[in-house]
């Protein structure tokens, strides 16, 4: 695993707790969409390290999934 692979990993397991990211603080940590954050984020979870707990993995799947701030983005893009 790379060095950005890392932060990235490091700031999903940072926003865990909040059940994910706002897309705002994707693009300030790392100048991208949240649909690519996600893209990268599934590959390390899916092929990343194998000292990565199933658990863990499981629980970034999960956040991904249920992120409750892009839920917020996706329903308020909808009403407009």
């Amino acid at each position: 695993m790379d060095s950005f692979d890392a932060a990235i990993l490091e700031f999903a397991r940072r926003w865990s707790p909040f059940g994910g990211p706002r897309s705002e603080d994707v693009l300030v940590e790392f100048g991208m969409t949240t649909d690519r954050y996600d893209e990268h984020l599934t590959r390390i979870r899916d092929e990343g390290p194998r000292d990565l707990p199933a658990d863990e993995r499981a629980e970034l799947r999960d956040q991904q999934s249920n992120n409750p701030h892009e839920h917020r983005r996706l329903t308020r893009r909808r009403k407009n």
